[in-house]
């Protein structure tokens, strides 16, 4: 699963933000429960499931954040189909260093348990560790020779007897046989090459090796008053370290020994050290002042800084100067206002917002001359990265008017049931408290889809709390089966909002046919007895009249029908029985019977069975 920018690592190989619902009646819905694994490029989460994956599912994202860790990605609410996987994995072999190798296998693959042997066939001995096994969901193999015992330039063959992907198909060719071979090591130990000062807590180490990556902050040390709090991999030779407090002078960076360890193992016998002079940045950072209007539609005083900075203490800056309007000049005392980054989060360090919601910052109309500098200096408000408070800005502007903040409301969650009978479907959608959807976007019938059906109209249902219902009327007999379907409702407003609901499709949810049973004949079986056929089983709950009328000669007659009882859909034809014979001469001037308002005969659909449809006068033949 891909990401548009990079991810939180903790929410994203969290198993259980991650759904997969089966839609195709597969055997199990496939869950997460094996592997939920961030990828190198801080975007892209693979996933390895307990169920090969094949038809359809709908699969649903919640609560991944962004790697600051505060922004929450959009959930994803989608259906994919997954093709059946077919495709047989495949391995190769990769060498890492003298005395590592890594088998890659084209796909994940099941647990299993490879042999090792020398070419003449001797089991290997591993010394202090143990052969290494293939751990479910796994997408390499990684051989480690390092152990002594292990023989130098002699061929291994490795066979992987039985490994399959997690859909089952078996390695091609199975088995697959790979040659490895322990290579004599260099001997030579990884050395400090370059200490470069990246900026004024952080400066990076190159080493004459790539390293095996297990380094951590914590092996590194400086004299001078400075610790390592972070380390993060520029390369597999360059890592980058943050330190606690400002690197400032001559200072000894020290790498721990046996700490700085290569891809076969060689570690540093002794600790390496380097002398460094560090360059404190003494500069303090400076801005260019403009007016600018904000997300939320607030004239604020926006700060373009020549150099990243930091949001100290209380984050105050004081804002003093005068403004004139009506040809009068005011001055402005210091007043403190927090900064705030422009972006919100920090992730642009360089353009800062201070606000002008408050006196004397707040006249319309009033031509400002102000001057801008922290509350107090190096301890409230901007600051470098090496603590250094801001130089003052200047700025001056006409203050303008402030628009209402905009609403960026959405419907947050969306619940579909079938309605009141099977000609309606409730659309529930969640709403902020004291808003209330758009009309025109809740009402329009593009915005909905429901597969097999036809919508015909929408009537929706004042806001109730935090929900407000959406009926869709359904055309009759468009309705062909009973069952689930995926239901789609998108771009559905909030009133007054800016935005519009991220489309969302529900697959889970059984709505009723709501084909209408017809007459297909009525015949004259007896003088009492006329016997009605219908297009599919029906139920009459009781032997009743008021389902249908007599007419002789087009002529509505006085004699009483009942319809017999048929009190479940076992079969397609009801009796019709007169109080009265009808005669040669009323069959002579011909009969037909007429569907009366009252009618209550129903197919068999449950809870609300659908009613008769007979609109027209049904000729009985005899």
């Amino acid at each position: 699963m891909v990401f548009s920018q990079a991810v939180d690592k903790t929410s994203a190989e969290t198993f259980a933000n991650y759904t997969f619902n089966a839609l195709d009646s597969q055997a199990s819905p496939a869950t997460v429960g094996t592997a939920a694994k961030l990828q190198e490029d801080g975007k892209t989460v693979l996933l390895t499931v307990d169920n090969p994956l094949a038809k359809r599912y709908q699969v649903k994202t919640t609560g991944i954040l962004a790697k600051d860790g505060v922004k929450t990605f959009k959930n994803y609410n989608q259906i994919i189909n997954f093709v059946a996987d077919t495709t047989a994995p495949t391995a190769t072999v990769e060498r890492v260093s003298a005395n590592k190798l890594k088998v890659k296998f084209t796909e994940p693959v099941k647990a299993a348990t490879p042999t090792y042997v020398y070419a003449d066939g001797t089991v290997i001995n591993w010394g202090s560790g143990s052969a290494p096994l293939i751990s479910a969901g796994a997408t390499e193999l990684v051989i480690d020779l390092s152990d002594a015992a292990i023989l130098v330039n002699k061929d291994i063959i490795v066979t992987l007897n039985g490994v399959a992907d997690m859909a089952g198909n078996l390695i091609n060719p199975q088995p697959t046989k790979l040659t490895v071979v322990k290579q004599q090591v260099d001997g030579i130990e990884p050395a400090l090459t370059s200490v470069t000062q990246t900026g004024a807590k952080t400066f990076t180490i190159k080493f004459s090796k790539d390293l095996d990556g297990n380094l951590v902050f914590g092996d590194v040390t400086l004299t001078g008053g400075a610790n390592t709090t972070a380390i993060e991999k520029i390369s597999a030779s360059e890592y980058e370290f943050t330190t606690d407090n400002n690197l400032d002078g001559l200072q000894t960076v020290t790498v721990a020994a046996g700490k700085a360890v290569d891809l076969a193992g060689q570690g540093n016998t002794s600790s390496l050290t380097k002398l460094v002079t560090f360059k404190a940045d003494t500069v303090a950072p400076k801005a260019t002042a403009k007016l600018v209007t904000d997300k939320n539609n607030k004239e604020v005083i926006e700060l373009t800084l020549d150099k990243a900075v930091d949001l100290a203490g209380s984050q105050e800056v004081a804002v003093s100067g005068s403004y004139v309007k009506d040809y009068v000049t005011t001055t402005v005392p210091a007043t403190n206002v927090v900064a705030a980054y422009a972006d919100g989060t920090g992730d642009i360090k360089t353009k800062v917002h201070i606000s002008l919601a408050t006196a004397p910052l707040n006249v319309e109309g009033a031509k400002y001359d102000l001057e801008i500098v922290n509350k107090t200096a190096a301890t409230d408000g901007i600051v470098s990265e090496a603590g250094v408070a801001m130089d003052k800005a200047k700025v001056a502007f006409t203050r303008g008017k402030d628009g209402d903040a905009a609403n960026t409301d959405v419907v947050t969650n969306v619940v579909v049931a079938q309605g009141a009978d099977n000609n309606k479907v409730t659309i529930t959608f969640t709403i902020p408290l004291g808003a209330k959807l758009e009309g025109t976007s809740a009402t329009n019938v593009a915005n909905y889809s429901i597969a097999g059906a036809v919508i015909e109209s929408i009537d929706l249902a004042a806001a109730s709390g935090t929900s407000q219902v959406a009926t869709l009327n359904l055309k009759k007999d468009s309705n062909t089966f009973t069952g689930v379907r995926n239901i789609i409702v998108k771009d559905v407003k909030i009133a007054g909002s800016t935005k519009v609901m991220d489309p969302v499709t529900i697959s889970n949810v059984p709505l009723n046919e709501n084909v209408r049973p017809t007459v297909s004949k009525a015949e004259l079986t007896a003088a009492l007895t006329i016997t009605v056929t219908f297009s599919e089983n029906v139920i009459n709950a009781a032997a009743a009249v008021g389902d249908f009328d007599l007419y002789i000669g087009g002529v509505k007659d006085a004699r009483t029908v009942t319809t017999a009882l048929q009190a479940a859909a076992t079969g397609a034809v009801l009796e019709l029985t007169l109080d009265s014979p009808v005669t040669a001469d009323d069959v002579a001037k011909g009969l037909t019977i007429k569907a009366a308002s009252t009618l209550d005969i129903t197919d068999g659909v449950t809870p609300v069975g659908n009613k008769v449809f007979a609109p027209d006068a049904i000729t009985v033949t005899n």
